[in-house]
Protein backbone atom coordinates (compact mmCIF):
# COMPACT_ATOMS: atom_id res chain seq x y z
CA UNK A 1 0.00 0.00 0.00
CA UNK A 2 3.03 2.38 0.47
CA UNK A 3 5.72 3.93 -1.41
CA UNK A 4 8.05 4.62 1.74
CA UNK A 5 7.81 3.66 5.40
CA UNK A 6 8.56 5.77 8.56
CA UNK A 7 9.83 3.94 11.81
CA UNK A 8 9.84 6.37 14.27
CA UNK A 9 11.82 4.65 17.67
CA UNK A 10 14.58 2.03 17.55
CA UNK A 11 14.91 0.99 20.97
CA UNK A 12 14.65 -3.18 20.48
CA UNK A 13 10.85 -3.14 19.48
CA UNK A 14 11.52 -0.73 16.97
CA UNK A 15 14.74 -1.73 15.91
CA UNK A 16 13.16 -5.40 15.32
CA UNK A 17 10.11 -3.60 12.45
CA UNK A 18 12.58 -2.44 10.84
CA UNK A 19 14.88 -4.92 9.93
CA UNK A 20 11.59 -6.88 9.60
CA UNK A 21 10.50 -4.34 7.03
CA UNK A 22 13.52 -3.70 5.37
CA UNK A 23 14.14 -7.88 4.88
CA UNK A 24 10.84 -7.80 3.69
CA UNK A 25 11.83 -5.73 0.27
CA UNK A 26 9.85 -2.45 2.07
CA UNK A 27 11.49 0.82 1.13
CA UNK A 28 12.00 2.52 4.61
CA UNK A 29 13.14 5.89 6.25
CA UNK A 30 13.97 5.63 10.22
CA UNK A 31 14.51 8.13 13.10
CA UNK A 32 15.47 7.49 16.67
CA UNK A 33 17.05 10.32 19.12
CA UNK A 34 20.23 8.64 19.26
CA UNK A 35 21.97 8.67 16.03
CA UNK A 36 23.95 5.44 16.50
CA UNK A 37 20.91 2.80 15.91
CA UNK A 38 19.41 4.38 13.11
CA UNK A 39 22.74 4.22 11.24
CA UNK A 40 22.84 0.61 11.89
CA UNK A 41 19.68 0.37 10.01
CA UNK A 42 21.29 2.50 7.18
CA UNK A 43 24.05 -0.40 7.05
CA UNK A 44 20.68 -2.63 5.80
CA UNK A 45 19.31 -0.80 3.57
CA UNK A 46 17.14 2.06 5.48
CA UNK A 47 17.51 5.79 4.71
CA UNK A 48 17.97 8.08 7.78
CA UNK A 49 16.52 11.37 8.96
CA UNK A 50 17.51 13.76 10.87
CA UNK A 51 14.86 14.69 12.76
CA UNK A 52 10.83 13.00 13.61
CA UNK A 53 9.30 15.46 10.89
CA UNK A 54 12.04 14.89 8.34
CA UNK A 55 10.84 11.27 8.43
CA UNK A 56 7.01 11.97 8.78
CA UNK A 57 7.41 14.10 5.45
CA UNK A 58 8.75 11.79 3.28
CA UNK A 59 6.82 9.03 4.32
CA UNK A 60 3.41 7.14 3.53
CA UNK A 61 3.13 5.16 6.39
CA UNK A 62 4.49 6.13 9.61
CA UNK A 63 4.84 3.60 12.07
CA UNK A 64 5.23 4.87 15.76
CA UNK A 65 7.69 2.73 18.52
CA UNK A 66 8.39 5.34 21.13
CA UNK A 67 7.90 4.86 24.64
CA UNK A 68 4.23 6.28 24.81
CA UNK A 69 1.94 7.54 22.05
CA UNK A 70 2.47 11.07 22.65
CA UNK A 71 6.02 11.28 22.86
CA UNK A 72 5.97 13.35 19.38
CA UNK A 73 2.68 14.87 19.85
CA UNK A 74 4.33 18.08 19.48
CA UNK A 75 6.21 16.99 16.12
CA UNK A 76 2.64 15.92 14.66
CA UNK A 77 1.20 19.04 15.92
CA UNK A 78 4.06 20.84 13.92
CA UNK A 79 3.78 19.00 10.76
CA UNK A 80 -0.17 20.31 10.48
CA UNK A 81 -1.46 20.13 6.96
CA UNK A 82 1.61 17.99 6.14
CA UNK A 83 0.24 14.55 7.34
CA UNK A 84 -3.32 14.97 5.01
CA UNK A 85 -3.58 11.76 3.31
CA UNK A 86 -0.56 9.99 5.55
CA UNK A 87 -1.61 6.63 7.47
CA UNK A 88 -0.18 6.75 11.09
CA UNK A 89 0.15 3.17 12.64
CA UNK A 90 0.70 3.88 16.86
CA UNK A 91 2.32 0.43 18.28
CA UNK A 92 3.30 2.49 21.45
CA UNK A 93 2.07 0.88 24.33
CA UNK A 94 0.65 3.82 26.70
CA UNK A 95 -2.74 4.49 28.21
CA UNK A 96 -5.68 4.39 26.22
CA UNK A 97 -6.26 8.45 27.56
CA UNK A 98 -2.45 8.99 24.99
CA UNK A 99 -4.33 6.85 22.33
CA UNK A 100 -6.63 9.22 22.11
CA UNK A 101 -5.25 11.98 22.10
CA UNK A 102 -2.61 11.31 19.41
CA UNK A 103 -5.76 10.49 17.04
CA UNK A 104 -7.31 13.86 17.65
CA UNK A 105 -3.81 15.09 16.74
CA UNK A 106 -3.17 13.33 13.78
CA UNK A 107 -6.91 12.93 12.41
CA UNK A 108 -7.65 17.07 12.62
CA UNK A 109 -4.90 17.32 10.42
CA UNK A 110 -6.47 14.82 8.10
CA UNK A 111 -3.73 12.12 8.37
CA UNK A 112 -5.81 8.27 8.70
CA UNK A 113 -5.07 6.82 12.16
CA UNK A 114 -4.98 3.37 13.39
CA UNK A 115 -3.22 1.89 16.98
CA UNK A 116 -2.37 -1.03 18.50
CA UNK A 117 -0.27 -3.09 21.09
CA UNK A 118 2.32 -5.78 20.25
CA UNK A 119 1.95 -8.81 21.67
CA UNK A 120 5.13 -10.51 21.64
CA UNK A 121 9.18 -10.08 22.08
CA UNK A 122 11.00 -8.31 19.96
CA UNK A 123 12.89 -11.42 18.40
CA UNK A 124 9.27 -12.81 17.11
CA UNK A 125 8.62 -9.83 14.91
CA UNK A 126 8.40 -10.26 11.46
CA UNK A 127 7.91 -14.22 12.52
CA UNK A 128 4.49 -17.04 12.21
CA UNK A 129 3.52 -16.34 16.30
CA UNK A 130 3.80 -12.18 16.07
CA UNK A 131 0.82 -10.78 16.88
CA UNK A 132 -0.79 -7.43 17.39
CA UNK A 133 -4.28 -6.51 18.43
CA UNK A 134 -5.32 -3.67 16.50
CA UNK A 135 -7.97 -0.63 16.88
CA UNK A 136 -9.21 1.85 14.49
CA UNK A 137 -11.40 3.14 11.74
CA UNK A 138 -12.09 -0.55 9.70
CA UNK A 139 -11.06 1.11 6.25
CA UNK A 140 -7.80 2.39 7.88
CA UNK A 141 -7.49 -0.88 8.81
CA UNK A 142 -7.98 -2.32 5.20
CA UNK A 143 -5.39 -0.61 4.10
CA UNK A 144 -2.75 -0.61 6.59
CA UNK A 145 -2.97 -4.79 6.71
CA UNK A 146 -0.77 -5.43 4.29
CA UNK A 147 2.15 -3.57 6.11
CA UNK A 148 0.81 -4.59 9.64
CA UNK A 149 0.82 -8.15 8.20
CA UNK A 150 4.92 -8.35 7.23
CA UNK A 151 5.69 -7.05 11.02
CA UNK A 152 3.37 -9.29 13.05
CA UNK A 153 1.30 -11.82 10.57
CA UNK A 154 -1.34 -13.39 13.45
CA UNK A 155 -2.27 -9.62 14.01
CA UNK A 156 -5.82 -9.04 15.03
CA UNK A 157 -8.43 -6.35 14.42
CA UNK A 158 -10.22 -5.62 17.24
CA UNK A 159 -13.02 -2.84 16.71
CA UNK A 160 -13.43 0.80 15.65
CA UNK A 161 -12.37 2.50 19.11
CA UNK A 162 -8.28 2.99 19.20
CA UNK A 163 -8.13 3.12 22.70
CA UNK A 164 -9.32 -0.42 23.09
CA UNK A 165 -6.38 -2.57 22.30
CA UNK A 166 -4.45 -0.75 25.25
CA UNK A 167 -7.63 -1.49 27.18
CA UNK A 168 -6.79 -5.29 26.35
CA UNK A 169 -3.38 -4.96 26.59
CA UNK A 170 -3.45 -4.02 30.23
CA UNK A 171 -6.02 -6.76 31.14
CA UNK A 172 -4.04 -9.59 29.11
CA UNK A 173 -0.67 -8.83 30.61
CA UNK A 174 -2.12 -7.51 34.40
CA UNK A 175 -3.13 -11.41 34.11
CA UNK A 176 -0.69 -13.27 33.12
CA UNK A 177 2.45 -11.09 35.16
CA UNK A 178 0.84 -11.12 38.24
CA UNK A 179 -1.04 -14.72 37.88
CA UNK A 180 3.28 -15.86 36.60
CA UNK A 181 4.75 -13.82 38.84
CA UNK A 182 2.78 -15.75 41.95
CA UNK A 183 3.08 -19.69 40.61
CA UNK A 184 7.01 -18.70 39.85
CA UNK A 185 7.68 -17.01 43.33
CA UNK A 186 5.52 -19.86 44.90
CA UNK A 187 8.12 -23.12 42.88
CA UNK A 188 11.15 -21.46 43.91
CA UNK A 189 9.93 -21.07 47.39
CA UNK A 190 8.61 -25.13 47.16
CA UNK A 191 12.63 -25.70 45.34
CA UNK A 192 14.32 -24.11 48.33
CA UNK A 193 12.49 -25.12 50.76
CA UNK A 194 13.27 -28.81 49.43
CA UNK A 195 17.35 -27.98 50.42
CA UNK A 196 17.72 -26.06 46.92
CA UNK A 197 19.87 -23.18 46.95
CA UNK A 198 19.29 -20.57 44.62
CA UNK A 199 23.13 -21.01 43.10
CA UNK A 200 22.11 -24.60 42.47
CA UNK A 201 19.12 -23.06 40.58
CA UNK A 202 21.22 -21.12 38.42
CA UNK A 203 24.07 -23.88 38.07
CA UNK A 204 21.08 -25.50 36.40
CA UNK A 205 20.11 -23.06 33.86
CA UNK A 206 23.45 -22.47 32.97
CA UNK A 207 23.84 -26.01 32.08
CA UNK A 208 20.93 -26.36 30.40
CA UNK A 209 21.32 -23.41 28.57
CA UNK A 210 25.41 -25.16 27.24
CA UNK A 211 23.16 -28.41 26.26
CA UNK A 212 21.23 -26.38 24.00
CA UNK A 213 17.62 -26.77 26.00
CA UNK A 214 17.40 -22.75 26.70
CA UNK A 215 18.59 -20.17 24.78
CA UNK A 216 18.73 -16.17 25.86
CA UNK A 217 16.77 -14.06 23.86
CA UNK A 218 16.76 -10.17 22.97
CA UNK A 219 19.78 -8.20 24.05
CA UNK A 220 18.50 -5.11 26.20
CA UNK A 221 15.89 -7.14 28.31
CA UNK A 222 17.44 -10.57 27.87
CA UNK A 223 14.54 -13.64 28.64
CA UNK A 224 14.99 -17.25 28.59
CA UNK A 225 12.99 -19.31 25.43
CA UNK A 226 13.09 -23.50 25.82
CA UNK A 227 14.29 -24.44 22.34
CA UNK A 228 13.03 -27.25 19.57
CA UNK A 229 15.61 -29.52 21.50
CA UNK A 230 14.15 -28.47 25.41
CA UNK A 231 10.71 -29.30 23.47
CA UNK A 232 11.64 -32.39 22.84
CA UNK A 233 12.83 -33.30 26.25
CA UNK A 234 9.85 -31.74 27.82
CA UNK A 235 7.82 -34.36 25.13
CA UNK A 236 9.46 -37.29 25.57
CA UNK A 237 11.90 -37.95 28.34
CA UNK A 238 13.62 -40.52 26.66
CA UNK A 239 15.05 -37.92 23.84
CA UNK A 240 17.57 -37.35 26.53
CA UNK A 241 18.59 -40.18 27.68
CA UNK A 242 22.16 -39.17 27.68
CA UNK A 243 22.00 -36.00 29.19
CA UNK A 244 23.70 -35.79 32.77
CA UNK A 245 23.17 -32.51 34.93
CA UNK A 246 25.80 -31.72 37.58
CA UNK A 247 24.54 -30.79 41.13
CA UNK A 248 26.02 -27.40 41.81
CA UNK A 249 28.67 -27.53 44.77
CA UNK A 250 27.08 -25.87 47.80
CA UNK A 251 28.99 -22.97 48.93
CA UNK A 252 31.19 -22.90 52.16
CA UNK A 253 29.45 -20.37 54.75
CA UNK A 254 32.06 -20.53 57.06
CA UNK A 255 34.11 -18.72 54.21
CA UNK A 256 33.32 -14.81 53.77
CA UNK A 257 31.95 -14.45 50.34
CA UNK A 258 35.27 -13.31 49.09
CA UNK A 259 37.11 -16.10 50.11
CA UNK A 260 34.60 -18.56 48.85
CA UNK A 261 35.08 -17.23 45.06
CA UNK A 262 38.73 -17.25 45.48
CA UNK A 263 38.71 -20.65 46.47
CA UNK A 264 36.03 -22.28 44.38
CA UNK A 265 36.36 -20.15 40.78
CA UNK A 266 40.06 -19.81 40.43
CA UNK A 267 41.43 -22.77 41.95
CA UNK A 268 44.19 -24.14 38.64
CA UNK A 269 43.17 -21.46 36.79
CA UNK A 270 45.52 -19.73 34.54
CA UNK A 271 44.73 -16.44 34.95
CA UNK A 272 47.05 -15.12 31.78
CA UNK A 273 44.91 -17.10 29.30
CA UNK A 274 41.69 -15.87 31.30
CA UNK A 275 42.46 -12.15 30.52
CA UNK A 276 42.94 -13.35 27.08
CA UNK A 277 40.10 -15.44 26.65
CA UNK A 278 38.07 -11.88 28.16
CA UNK A 279 39.66 -10.02 25.38
CA UNK A 280 38.33 -12.48 22.32
CA UNK A 281 34.94 -12.71 24.54
CA UNK A 282 34.99 -8.78 24.34
CA UNK A 283 36.10 -8.82 20.40
CA UNK A 284 33.63 -11.31 19.35
CA UNK A 285 31.09 -9.50 21.21
CA UNK A 286 31.20 -5.95 19.89
CA UNK A 287 31.21 -8.10 16.57
CA UNK A 288 27.92 -9.14 16.94
CA UNK A 289 26.66 -6.52 18.94
CA UNK A 290 25.54 -8.44 21.69
CA UNK A 291 26.50 -8.31 25.38
CA UNK A 292 29.78 -10.51 26.47
CA UNK A 293 27.77 -12.50 28.66
CA UNK A 294 25.64 -14.00 25.66
CA UNK A 295 29.20 -15.02 24.23
CA UNK A 296 30.65 -17.23 27.59
CA UNK A 297 30.24 -16.31 31.16
CA UNK A 298 33.42 -15.91 33.33
CA UNK A 299 32.73 -18.77 34.85
CA UNK A 300 33.10 -20.86 31.32
CA UNK A 301 35.82 -19.22 30.86
CA UNK A 302 37.75 -19.82 34.42
CA UNK A 303 37.07 -23.71 33.15
CA UNK A 304 38.30 -23.13 29.91
CA UNK A 305 41.65 -21.42 31.39
CA UNK A 306 41.63 -24.14 33.72
CA UNK A 307 41.43 -27.40 31.59
CA UNK A 308 43.13 -25.88 28.47
CA UNK A 309 41.19 -28.12 26.30
CA UNK A 310 43.12 -29.39 22.76
CA UNK A 311 40.34 -29.70 20.60
CA UNK A 312 36.61 -28.78 19.98
CA UNK A 313 35.44 -32.35 21.29
CA UNK A 314 36.90 -31.17 24.12
CA UNK A 315 36.00 -27.77 23.88
CA UNK A 316 32.12 -28.57 23.82
CA UNK A 317 32.71 -30.57 26.74
CA UNK A 318 33.79 -27.84 28.84
CA UNK A 319 30.81 -26.27 31.60
CA UNK A 320 29.17 -23.68 29.44
CA UNK A 321 30.05 -24.54 25.67
CA UNK A 322 28.17 -26.97 24.24
CA UNK A 323 27.54 -28.40 20.62
CA UNK A 324 26.06 -24.95 18.99
CA UNK A 325 29.35 -22.54 20.97
CA UNK A 326 31.96 -25.14 20.45
CA UNK A 327 31.34 -25.01 16.19
CA UNK A 328 30.64 -21.70 16.47
CA UNK A 329 33.65 -19.94 18.13
CA UNK A 330 35.77 -23.23 18.84
CA UNK A 331 38.50 -22.54 16.52
CA UNK A 332 39.10 -18.73 17.44
CA UNK A 333 39.40 -20.24 21.32
CA UNK A 334 41.83 -23.10 20.96
CA UNK A 335 43.90 -20.77 19.12
CA UNK A 336 44.02 -18.17 22.18
CA UNK A 337 44.65 -21.63 24.55
CA UNK A 338 47.49 -22.79 22.22
CA UNK A 339 49.12 -19.51 21.73
CA UNK A 340 48.88 -19.19 25.59
CA UNK A 341 50.10 -22.80 26.24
Amino acid sequence: MSNLIAVLGLGAMGSAIAVSLIGQGEDVVVWNRKSGKAQLMAELGARVADSATAACAQADVIVIVTATPVDLAADFDELGERLQGKTIVNLATGRPSEVLTLDRIVSRAGAKFISGTIQCFPPDIGGERASILLGGDEAVWNEAESVVRKIAPQSVYVGTRPDVPNVLDAGLTGTFVFGAGAAFLEGLRFVVDSGMSIDEIRGYIDQLLAHDLLQQAGDEYPILQITAEGLALLKDAGAGAALSLARQKRPDRRLPKRARVETEGWEGVDRDLFEELRVLRLEIARRRRVPPYVIFHDTTLREIARSKPKSKDELRHVYGVGDRKADDLGDLVLAVVTRNS
